[in-house]
């Protein structure tokens, strides 16, 4: 009965242990993504959304009708 409390404990403690090295491990590759996303962006030229002016009326009219 006691090796088997014993079997129990060390499996909770080793999957305890491989569970905390993959999130840090998981954590890790995503901060050196963010940095690598991060330099990339600001070796990049900016470019910025400049929205067009919306369409007249008789234009968006003539769109939505289904022509014959």
């Amino acid at each position: 009965m006691g090796s088997f409390i014993a079997l129990i404990l060390f499996v909770g403690f080793s999957g305890a242990l491989f569970a905390c090295g993959f999130y840090m491990g998981y954590r890790h590759r995503d901060n050196l993504s963010r940095e690598r996303q991060k330099k990339y962006r600001d070796s990049q030229p900016r470019e910025y959304f400049h929205p067009s002016a919306p369409p007249d009326a008789s234009s968006a009219e003539t769109a939505e009708s289904p022509t014959a």
